[in-house]
């Protein structure tokens, strides 16, 4: 019998049928679930990338519409 572990607070909605640590809700594999808890604090610097691409990409049409 395999064992699957779930950490406190994980949401076990039907059977675990891989043995491994689980957490979250629904409950993934913690490796799993640890990046989908880290990806939050990631926003605002993907906010300020995607606003820089912006700039960049708007001055290189307006090099190439003058």
């Amino acid at each position: 019998m395999a064992l699957a572990t779930s950490s406190s607070k994980s949401g076990v909605t039907k059977s675990l049928t891989e043995p491994g640590a689980y957490t979250g809700f629904p409950a993934k594999p913690l490796l799993e679930g640890r990046r989908m808890l880290a990806l939050p604090a990631k926003i605002p610097d993907l906010i300020e990338r995607v606003r820089e691409l912006e700039r960049k990409l708007a001055a290189l049409e307006e090099k190439t519409n003058s």
